[in-house]
């Protein structure tokens, strides 16, 4: 989901295959309006809710929030507005147990001027409730997540990237606590970017702790902390990072919290904020790229998109990439990839690892020095992916010693020596 600059800024959305080829793309809204997309999830009855803002021309102002239904082909059933002042904005999202929505965003009295601003509306956008606070002028909501008491924790700036809150509200919408994990008027560069609800009611927060070196768009930045609360808000764990973190994310779909970090390399790690996986991507050419968000797949990997820009300025395109299960996006070299571990093997076990850019059938031997075979298979392994083979020398009668590895494709053959150390008993 965007906004088409091409179309004066309507809506956008699009669909794309598993490959990533688009199925189709729709715009709608009025055109020379500052139309805006913002969250996008998927309902319970099976079609997907966008917030997002726009001008309605309702009460005047240049801005209300909206909200847009669409089917799996894109058709449009509704586009709705929520007028609340002069400058109203989305921020996020989320379905109630009831089958029901509220959108988090603020109220702008002036442009200078807002406040948290939250509304309720059944599947069909009829407005149910709205709620807003005043008294937190200055201040908006930036996360909302469902807790198991069907209330839920919403977290917010009360600036650009300082006042960093969490606050509990009921079923309602109506705030029991606040609460200001740097204190309240700090000057510290903060920004609570991504939170996790546990079934206990207990919760975590990355909170992305901004320190600029340089000047846009090539500054360096961001140290981070992540912090574990009690269903009452009170801190339990505080894991502070002392390299900068960029883009942190949570999907409500799994227990992962993942992002890049400044080098660039992707990452996903748990709640206690340790390190899962981290992959380095492609050097420079990261340096280009601002990913924005990521879901799981149903292959165990990763789909990330957002802008690229060609020359490091602010003319971006919209951009998907595909993370596979073991993180990488692109497949090395055929003839860097192939590995063989452990190596020297204890009793004759060992796995094979290489990776495709085309598809390709891939033959599997293993030669003893003087040339006699051991060992044949032969694989497919489609365009991009990356192999791991495990092959069971001490099923067969072999001795100790050293082996020849001979991996071979229609256009490579690799050699490698493998070492046994240990002969079938």
């Amino acid at each position: 989901i965007g906004n088409n600059t091409l179309r004066d800024g309507n809506y956008y959305a699009c669909r794309t295959d598993s490959a990533g080829n688009i199925i189709w793309e729709k715009d709608w809204g009025e055109f020379y309006q500052p139309n805006w997309t913002g969250k996008v999830i998927k309902s319970s009855n099976g079609r997907y809710m966008i917030c997002g803002s726009g001008l309605s021309g309702m009460g005047g102002g240049i801005s209300d929030i909206t909200l847009t239904d669409i089917d799996i082909n894109g058709n449009n059933s509704f586009l709705k507005f929520y007028d609340f002042a002069y400058a109203d904005y989305d921020n996020d999202m989320m379905e109630t147990p009831d089958s029901c929505l509220i959108i988090a965003g603020r109220e702008g009295l002036t442009s200078n001027s807002h406040f948290p601003a939250f509304v309720k509306v059944d599947r069909n956008g009829n407005e149910i409730w709205r709620k807003t606070q005043p008294a937190l002028n200055g201040y908006e909501p930036v996360n909302i997540r469902l807790t198991p008491d069907g209330g839920f924790i919403s977290t917010g700036i009360g600036g650009t990237y300082n006042n960093s809150y969490y606050a509990k509200y009921d079923s309602t919408g109506t705030m029991l606590w606040i609460k200001y994990p740097f204190g309240n008027g700090d000057t510290i560069a903060n920004r609570p970017d991504a939170i996790k609800i546990n079934d206990d009611g207990s919760f975590v927060i990355y909170y992305g702790i901004f320190y600029q070196i340089g000047n846009w768009p090539n500054y360096q930045s961001f140290y981070g902390s992540m912090r574990k609360y009690d269903s009452a808000g009170n801190c339990l764990t505080n894991r502070q990072y002392s390299d900068p973190l960029l883009y942190v994310f949570s999907n409500e779909s799994d227990t992962l919290f993942n992002g890049l970090t400044s080098d660039v390399s992707r990452f996903e790690m748990d709640e206690t904020g340790t390190f899962i996986k981290k992959v380095g991507l492609n050097g420079d050419d990261t340096l280009k790229r601002w990913i924005r968000n990521y879901i799981p797949t149903r292959d165990g990997g990763y789909l990330g998109f957002g802008q690229y820009s060609t020359n490091l300025d602010y003319f971006t395109q919209f951009y998907i990439v595909k993370f596979a299960p073991d993180g990488r996006y692109e497949a090395d070299e055929f003839s860097e990839s192939v590995n063989a571990y452990p190596n020297p093997s204890a009793d004759g076990n060992i796995t094979l690892t290489f990776d495709m850019k085309d598809d390709n059938n891939v033959q599997v031997k293993i030669l003893t020095t003087e040339g006699k075979l051991v060992y044949s298979t032969e694989i497919f392994c489609p365009a991009n992916s990356h192999t791991e083979l495990p092959v069971r020398l001490n099923e067969n009668s072999i001795n100790a010693g050293m082996y020849i590895l001979e991996v071979k494709t229609s256009d490579s053959i690799i050699r490698k020596k493998i070492i046994v150390a240990k002969a079938k008993q």
